[in-house]
This record gives C-alpha cells, structure tokens and sequence, in this order.
C-alpha cells in the first residue's frame, strides 16, 4: 500500500495500547520508510510520488514539498519536477496545479543553491506563453546561469504589454543572474540576447 496509506492506518490506531503502538510505529519506521508524528504525512506522500505513486490531486503534493524541501534528497526533488512536468503534459484542461508542483521542486533545489534542474527552468521559460507561477523565476533568479540569458530575454520581447508583473518578473530575473554571474555586455549570452531581443538592452542597461 502507498505509504500514506499506511501512515493513515496507523494514525487511526491511536487508542491502542502503547506497547502495540510502538511495535507498529517501528514496523513502519523500518519497511515503510516513513515515520509518525508532524512531518511523517508528508514525508509519505513525497516517498510515494518518486516511485510513481502519484495522487490525483496535486496540492497536497505542492504543500509537501514547500513543507519538507528542505529535508528532500536533491535527487528526489529533480524525480518529482519530472513526474509533476509529465503529469502537467497530461493534465485534460487544468495543468495549472501541477504546474504549481513543479515550481515548488525548483523553488526547494534553487534554495539550496542546486542546479540540478536549470535545464527545466530554461526551457519552461523558453516555452511559457503566458505568465509562469512566481516559483519558477524566483529559483531561475537564485540558480539560472549564462544559459538562462537568451529565454528570458526572448520570452520578455513577447510579453503582453498590459502584463506589467510578468514583464517584471523576467526582467528582474534577467538582472539578478546578469548580477550574480556577472556577466558583462561583452559577454556572448548578453551580446547575443542584446543583439537578437533589443528590449533586453534596455532592461539590462537599467541595473
């Protein structure tokens, strides 16, 4: 059974007698890979969803994640980017949810400084027609590298002209890695973005 299934299970044995309780707490602890108590409910549905066992609603996922990235193995967090991209792809009409997952998993590596997954960051930027949930530039602002440069600036040149938060959001990504990495207007990502997108010479102009 789904860890959170047994988690549950033994949650609701709660009046039982101490010692039996501890016997099944360890039997848990010990085949089950998860523990009881605050974290233990979370931790069950993170452990699930990286081999697969993936609930249909993804919002207790997404409240997991915020709640225990920190304690997550890098790996896992890039495994759960993955599931949650793939079930983004499937989702019939309602991506947005899972969507809100996979910025959470960028969210939790990029404060870890990990760059695991800049490759995802990148090319969901260099796709987004619409404006992308604030976890996603946010972790491209704390990771993103040289690499990020061109799919912030082409997604800038693009952005609706009334959507003032997004136009903001990508240019103060761009800033921030420009900033961080340090890259100089002589630099090829910044000569290439300034020379293809002109908007990105303005943006980049006014740091």
């Amino acid at each position: 059974a789904d860890r959170r299934v047994r988690l549950a299970a033994f949650d609701a044995l709660h009046d039982i007698p101490a010692a039996m309780a501890d016997t099944i707490r360890g039997a848990l602890q010990e085949h089950a890979g998860i523990s009881s108590g605050e974290h233990g409910a979370h931790d069950a549905l993170l452990a699930d969803a990286v081999e697969g066992r993936v609930p249909d609603d993804p919002a207790p996922l997404r409240i997991a994640i915020v709640a225990r990235g920190a304690a997550v193995p890098l790996p896992s967090l890039l495994k759960l980017i993955e599931v949650a991209r793939e079930r983004e792809a499937r989702a019939a009409g309602a991506p947005e949810g899972w969507q809100l997952v996979r910025g959470a998993a960028h969210q939790a590596l990029a404060a870890r400084d990990s760059r695991l997954a800049v490759y995802d960051l990148r090319e969901t930027v260099a796709a987004a027609d619409a404006a992308l949930p604030p976890s996603f530039l946010a972790a491209m602002r704390m990771v993103g590298d040289a690499s990020c440069v061109a799919p912030l600036a082409a997604a800038l040149s693009r952005a609706p002209a009334e959507d003032l938060w997004w136009q903001h959001q990508l240019a103060s990504a761009l800033r921030g890695i420009a900033a961080r990495e340090r890259l100089t207007r002589r630099h090829p990502a910044i000569r290439h973005a300034v020379a293809r997108w002109p908007q990105a010479a303005e943006v980049l102009r006014s740091r």
